[in-house]
């Protein structure tokens, strides 16, 4: 077996809402094995290749090539490799208030394993933030929250996406493609219907038209970076894709009567902003 490790757990601190313990990548052998009962640990692992087996809180799973792991936390669990096919993965460990929003709110309760679910391009950001960050743990955290939270959301579309109608397609497409633009234009195209019919067929089933939800939930999303990181107001207006910081502004403050700053000042009234 070949393990490759990059260790922070000495940076852990209950204060910050998420945090990253470790980053690495195995490339298992036939006598791969692993077991915890009642595990310390969330960790999100990617099988590049290969394949094995995972018992977790009595499920069992037969992991596959371009999958996804998901191992919670205070989880009984043991996975181990098929002999002839070992896998190759790519791992995150984290942890933190900010960690089990994630999971609770993008993720069915009692869901580990997700096929068809290719993470390869998220791992390949997350070594750059820790190539640039190396000595910065705070800001490297920072910007890994953003990218698992990019990868909660693709499982989370990747998981039930056979399954939508359209309106729910529409829906899951604006929430994977949050911190970009996206035009009425483009869901037309994408989705092979008029504009005037995906923003009837969207409205009748959630009440406001795909612009309305898209903006709604870009204000959700920079509540939380407002909350829980230290992005300036104009980085947050450039991550969820604003024409400028004042037109962010102005529209998050039409939403929730304050201004970014005045709601970062209220859900941290101890630090300094």
């Amino acid at each position: 077996m070949k393990n490759e490790a990059s260790n922070y757990w000495k940076f852990y601190s209950s204060e910050y809402p998420l945090n990253v313990m470790v980053i690495g990548k195995t490339i298992c052998d036939k006598d791969y094995y692993v077991k915890r009962t009642k595990s310390r640990i969330i960790a999100l692992e990617y099988i590049k290749k290969g394949s094995g087996i995972l018992n977790i809180n009595s499920d069992t799973y037969h992991t596959k090539q371009n999958s996804v792991i998901l191992l919670t936390k205070n989880s009984c669990h043991e996975y181990y490799c098929d002999e002839d096919n070992p896998m190759d993965k790519e791992w995150i460990v984290f942890d933190g208030e900010l960690a089990e929003y994630f999971i609770k709110t993008y993720l069915p309760e009692n869901s580990y394993y997700f096929e068809n679910c290719n993470l390869a391009q998220y791992f390949e950001e997350i070594e750059r933030v820790q190539k640039n960050y190396s000595n910065e743990y705070e800001k490297m955290t920072d910007n890994i929250s953003v990218i698992l939270h990019r990868m909660f959301i693709h499982i989370k579309n990747t998981l039930q996406k056979s399954n939508y109608n359209l309106p729910q397609q529409i829906q899951r497409y604006l929430d994977a493609n949050i911190e970009k633009k996206v035009t009425i234009d483009e869901l037309s195209k994408t989705f092979s219907y008029s504009k005037n019919h995906i923003i009837k067929v969207f409205k009748d089933t959630y009440g406001m038209t795909p612009y309305r939800y898209f903006l709604e939930r870009k204000i959700d999303i920079a509540k939380l970076y407002l909350s829980n990181t230290r992005y300036s107001v104009n980085e947050i207006a450039h991550i969820l894709a604003f024409a400028d910081q004042n037109y962010f502004s102005a529209e998050f403050k039409k939403m929730t009567t304050l201004s970014p700053s005045e709601y970062r000042k209220m859900m941290n009234p101890s630090e300094k902003i």
